[in-house]
């Protein structure tokens, strides 16, 4: 009989240490859930505040100078100067980009570091704001 209760007493010791192994294992990930729901809900954010703002009517006129008067020329309205670029196709041309995006070497200034021009996003095919 001995040497069914120390058998006992031993699966017993190995069922405490994995049911243990378990609970870590369950804690770290609880921590990586909490991290990708952050990121989600950051993202959910960031989408629907872009949505938000690329569906807002433009702005009609230049804001008003201090004493009311409008302050410099009229501009046209532009939605944040946010413009779709549609994905390459056969036959199109840089014409049907707008004109900041035409250009597919720009100046340095006007590109992100790593990041391509408005037209060479076009002509790879990949929808990119300019």
């Amino acid at each position: 009989m001995g040497s069914l209760i120390g058998e006992l007493k031993r699966r017993e010791a190995a069922a405490q240490a994995e049911a243990g192994r378990l609970r870590s294992r369950i804690g770290e990930l609880a921590e990586e859930l909490a991290r990708a729901e952050a990121q989600v809900s950051r993202l959910v954010i960031a989408r629907e505040e872009v949505t938000r703002v690329l569906e807002e009517p433009a702005v009609s006129g230049p804001p008003a100078g201090q004493g009311g008067e409008l302050a410099g020329e009229p501009r046209p309205a532009s939605p944040i100067g946010a413009v779709t670029v549609p994905p390459w196709q056969e036959g199109t041309g840089a014409s049907v980009l707008p004109r900041s995006c035409q250009d597919p070497h720009p100046p340095a200034r006007f590109t992100l570091a790593g990041q391509p021009s408005c037209a060479t996003a076009g002509i790879a095919g990949v929808s990119i704001h300019c």
